[in-house]
């Protein structure tokens, strides 16, 4: 979706209005509207979406507000009530509901209410503007109403509570001389006044009704100051003024404000009122839905958050609401939730509202910061679930011992499609999760009921973990507590190494000791040799008894051998090295 940017002009030679259309910092200039203002144009004033275009003139209707469409301006019919005299200066208020005009007869001051294209006419504030109404700007969220007028303090400001306008006190610094032309920044923050007498523009710091003079630019504008306004950023101030070039445009960075390069084409005569569009405010896009998306499953006992990213072309919009909607899938109608969320970009639905085994689709649209609303975004999908309890480990039990080095954990579920095992520490009797010594990870197996795991150290205790999941969604932690604690086979002894030079062999014979106490019988014995046999792990496995025959031996090297007995509770124990 494209944004637009366009600045109007209001000036005293016909067309009496210029629209140039703005990319960066180059202007171009538009069609004229096929209705003219009739008079010296001395103000002008874009609503919030840039639809509504407002021009204060000389002579009566002393307003005309224009409805654009792409880049064509259609006049309106005037207000029921029209100002008394020439409108010197226009506002709308953020929401394009109020339509301030500034003009040459008491009251100096004229709102106006907008109920679509009828505008209709407020009560005047109790305390009025003491002179000539020369310029107006509502600040951005329509709170503030700041009038630049003949005499002094040459500038009012009142705040808006409903339709009743209150004054506020006046700047501690005033402007030099009459105000011509006011604008509110974007944010509120900063108040610009352009005026007859040097420096011919004078801006203000407000905080909260407290209205401090920032420094002067640098560089000044030409002339007397009769037209100022902020773009939508806050970034970029125009003044227009009576001698060529007759609008001046200044950046601001911080309170500096730095003068830009003028426009190829400048206004034809003494600039009057100036007018930065803003962006033109475009609706949402739809959002991003981010979870539960693709089809998983979801726990319906507990709150269930769906989360969204909000996405909108216009730069720094942000989400004020957002409505969340979701069905069965294949149902033909929806359970909408009406203001999901503001500007959180997630809802939290409560456990218990949806059914276990159903499958969902949900989608959300969501409001701009003027409440514009977006589309729908497309579904995402999820199944409703219940998790599964925790496991029961069989083997080892709650106290028990682990007699082996490999030993198998069991355990018994109703159904799983996949398990995850782990031994972690024990602390105190507790498990010590932050120090975990096994863990298989996610094993999908519907089927597994025991797995093998190995215990490196004995004489400790350790917790067997395990957790199932069913249904895409994991069961609590089971968790049994036992004694880790096994006997290796006695040590080894070598007895001969025998080389035979002509066949270039040496035969390595040992003996394995009677086991004594709780030691394990020798079911295995794997020969280590340094440098390393030829085989995937440099070892050799042989039945316990031997011997065995290195038929590998290079020649002119120094062999050493160990052996190491693999005991039938799955321990070792090794022998010294021999060469």
């Amino acid at each position: 979706m494209a944004v637009t940017d366009y600045l109007a002009v209001a000036h005293r030679t016909s067309p009496y209005l210029t629209v140039y259309e703005r990319s960066g910092t180059t202007l171009t200039k538009l069609s004229n509207p096929a209705t003219l203002p009739p008079d010296d144009g001395n103000g002008v004033s874009w609503d919030s979406t840039g639809t509504y275009l407002a021009v204060a003139h000389a002579t009566s209707p002393y307003v005309t507000v224009y409805e654009r469409d792409g880049t064509t301006f259609t006049k309106l019919s005037d207000p029921a009530t029209l100002p008394p005299k020439a409108g010197n200066g226009v506002s709308w208020d953020s929401t394009g509901t109020y339509l301030a005009v500034a003009h040459a007869t008491s009251p100096y001051l004229t709102v106006y209410e907008r109920d679509g294209t009828t505008l209709t006419k407020l009560s005047d504030p109790a305390t009025l503007p003491p002179n000539d109404g020369n310029g107006v700007s509502w600040d951005s969220t329509g709170t503030y109403l700041a009038v630049a007028h003949a005499i002094s303090p040459y500038l009012t400001v009142y705040e808006r509570s409903g339709s009743t306008l209150t004054k506020l006190s006046d700047p501690a610094t005033l402007p030099a001389s009459d105000g011509a032309g006011v604008s509110w920044d974007s944010t509120g923050t900063y108040l610009a006044v352009a005026h007859g007498i040097s420096p011919y523009l004078t801006v203000y710091e407000r905080s909260g009704s407290t209205l401090t003079k920032l420094s002067d630019p640098a560089t000044l504008p030409a002339s007397d100051g009769a037209g100022v306004s902020w773009d939508s950023t806050g970034t970029y101030l125009a003044v227009a003024h009576g001698i060529s070039p007759y609008l001046t445009v200044y950046e601001r960075s911080g309170t500096t404000l730095t003068k830009l390069s003028d426009p190829a084409t400048l206004p034809p005569d003494d600039g009057a009122g100036v007018s930065f569009s803003g962006l033109l405010n475009v609706a949402p896009n739809a959002p991003t839905l981010t979870s539960p998306a693709g089809g998983v499953f979801v726990e319906v006992a507990n709150p269930i958050r769906f989360s969204w990213t909000f996405d909108d072309n216009d730069p720094g919009d942000s989400q004020s609401a957002a409505d969340l909607r979701y069905r069965l899938v294949g149902a033909s109608t929806w359970t909408t939730v009406a203001g999901a969320a503001a500007v959180n970009q997630f809802y939290d639905l409560p456990g218990g509202t949806l059914v276990d085994g159903s499958s969902y689709e949900w989608q959300v649209r969501t409001y701009d910061a003027q409440g514009v609303v977006g589309p729908y975004s497309t579904s995402e999908t999820f199944v409703g679930a219940t998790a599964p309890g925790a496991p029961t480990i069989t083997d080892p039990i709650v106290g028990g011992t682990v007699s082996s080095a490999t030993s198998v954990v069991a355990w018994s579920t109703p159904d799983q499609d996949a398990y995850q095992l782990r031994t972690v520490a024990d602390l105190a009797g507790a498990p010590d999760t932050g120090t975990v010594y096994v863990d298989t990870g996610t094993v999908e197996s519907p089927s597994a009921r025991s797995r093998s795991v190995t215990f490196s150290t004995t004489g400790r205790f350790e917790h067997v973990q395990l957790r199932v999941r069913d249904d895409g969604l994991w069961s609590p932690w089971a968790s049994n507590r036992a004694e880790v604690s096994y006997t290796p086979p006695a040590v080894p002894t070598i007895d001969t190494l025998t080389g035979d030079p002509a066949g270039a062999t040496i035969t390595v014979a040992w003996t394995h000791p009677a086991p004594t106490g709780s030691q394990p019988t020798v079911v295995q014995t794997r020969v280590e040799r340094d440098p390393p046999l030829p085989t995937a792990d440099g070892t050799a496995d042989v039945v316990a008894a031997g011997p065995f025959v290195d038929r590998t031996v290079g020649s002119g090297v120094e062999h050493a051998y160990r052996v190491v007995a693999v005991g039938s509770n799955s321990t070792e124990t090794a022998s010294t090295w021999s060469s």
